[in-house]
């Protein structure tokens, strides 16, 4: 679903910046080739980037030592280039924060000058990178808000992509800017969890320009539930899942097991505010898919 997700993106005219910290290149690279994505044409026009945080680690190693997911499985094409692929280390000896500092400037110079209809970031997958991090919960906050903000000033600037989105060359000290407000339900979270508010702040539009064309930017994340270690990191992702998404996408395997009709269930939730309340509403939607060799088929549309 995945890779349909990307596919869909790339015949919509988006540049999609893929950010794959779960798997080996060559894992991501043979399921995009059953799924019939060129990578090797997408990647040569800028229209698909590949941030690489899985390699970094075994590059040293011999091939024995290396994992299983990191050697060529029989789908992967041996002629597929990896010169466009953006190896991303971090420093097992910096803080969390300046890893997250080096990865979002990373993000950042990919997005491209204005050459495509929007720009979609993919992070898989968030809670096992955030964990080998050793990302605090404050710090888990900040990443998602700098690239939700990256997002929102490639939407609402009227300048050129590359002056919104190219980064300074500043130290790592000055990635969060001090400068943005919370917003009511990230303050919210912070106070439950008893983190420190950021200090209040300028209007969002402040350097809005004349002339040129908004751009669509969205921003996903994926997570693995399999993956949280503890049940207080559950209520945590859950409880930013909810806070910070306007959308979430529930794949849900048969809990029999059996798969030869439908392999399980897509739940669609869409999180609305409610200004009565003073809170999110959610707004649910259910269809049933089986996976095939090159598609996915879904049962049961909906729309909202």
């Amino acid at each position: 679903m995945l890779y349909e997700l990307i596919q869909c993106y790339l015949k919509k005219n988006f540049q999609v910046i893929t950010v794959m910290s779960n798997k080996s290149p060559t894992h991501y690279l043979a399921a995009m080739k059953k799924m019939r994505i060129n990578y090797t044409s997408y990647a040569s026009k800028g229209q698909l980037s590949y941030l690489d945080l899985f390699s970094a680690p075994f590059e040293d190693l011999d091939f024995t030592s290396v994992p299983l997911s990191d050697t060529c499985p029989p789908t992967f094409d041996p002629a597929a280039s990896f010169k466009d692929l953006i190896r991303v280390s971090f420093d097992s000896d910096s803080e969390a924060i300046t890893n997250l500092t080096k990865l979002a400037k990373e993000v950042q110079k990919c997005i491209k000058v204005g050459q495509f209809t929007g720009v979609v970031i993919l992070f898989d997958t968030l809670n096992p990178l955030m964990d080998s991090l050793g990302a605090s919960d404050l710090e888990v906050l900040q990443f998602i808000q700098t690239m939700q903000e990256c997002c929102a000033q490639l939407r609402t600037q009227k300048q050129s992509v590359k002056e919104v989105a190219e980064p300074q060359e500043d130290s790592g000290d000055d990635y969060y800017d001090e400068d943005s407000d919370d917003s009511d339900d990230i303050a919210a979270m912070r106070a439950r969890r008893g983190l420190p508010p950021k200090p209040a702040a300028k209007a969002a539009e402040e350097s809005k320009s004349e002339g040129g064309q908004h751009l669509v930017a969205n921003l996903v994340f994926t997570f693995d539930a399999d993956l949280f270690l503890t049940q207080s990191d559950k209520s945590f992702y859950e409880e930013l899942i909810m806070s910070q998404s306007d959308f979430v996408l529930e794949v849900h395997a048969n809990e029999s097991g059996y798969s030869k009709d439908l392999d399980g269930t897509l739940i669609l939730k869409k999180n609305l505010f409610e200004e009565s309340l003073l809170t999110k509403i959610q707004h649910k939607a259910k269809t049933k898919f089986k996976v095939k060799e090159t598609a996915v088929d879904y049962f049961e549309y909906f729309t909202f």
